[in-house]
């Protein structure tokens, strides 16, 4: 692994295994859930699934496969679905300024 922290420190093996855990039982929920309602919506306002059909219509098989992130509409689409349905309610970080302290040093701040 060639991640490093902000003292320039890679991760230990415990480390390294908690988020690959997190991962895997965290982070496909909360995909699924953004996923999950971003096509609800786009099939339940036609006009919305219509037309992000059509901007995605423009990749063909030729195209690189980053080119679907500069697509306007469906970033539009994704930003407008985790604006609505956020996928984390909030998060504990190091205290910084701003939030409400939850224990040690912690401070609950809204996403």
């Amino acid at each position: 692994m060639d991640a490093r922290d902000e003292a320039g420190e890679p991760m230990t093996s415990q480390e390294l295994r908690d988020e690959l855990m997190t991962l895997l039982f965290a982070g496909h929920e909360t995909t699924a859930s953004a996923m999950a309602w971003a096509l609800y919506w786009s099939h339940h306002l036609s006009q919305v699934g219509e037309r992000l059909l059509a901007e995605l219509d423009t990749i063909d098989e030729n195209s690189s496969p980053t080119s679907i992130v500069k697509l306007p509409y469906l970033t539009a689409v994704c930003n407008e679905t985790l604006g609505i349905y956020p996928v984390a309610m909030f998060t504990l970080r190091p205290d910084s300024g701003g939030g409400v302290t939850r224990g040690a040093g912690k401070k609950m701040l809204n996403c």
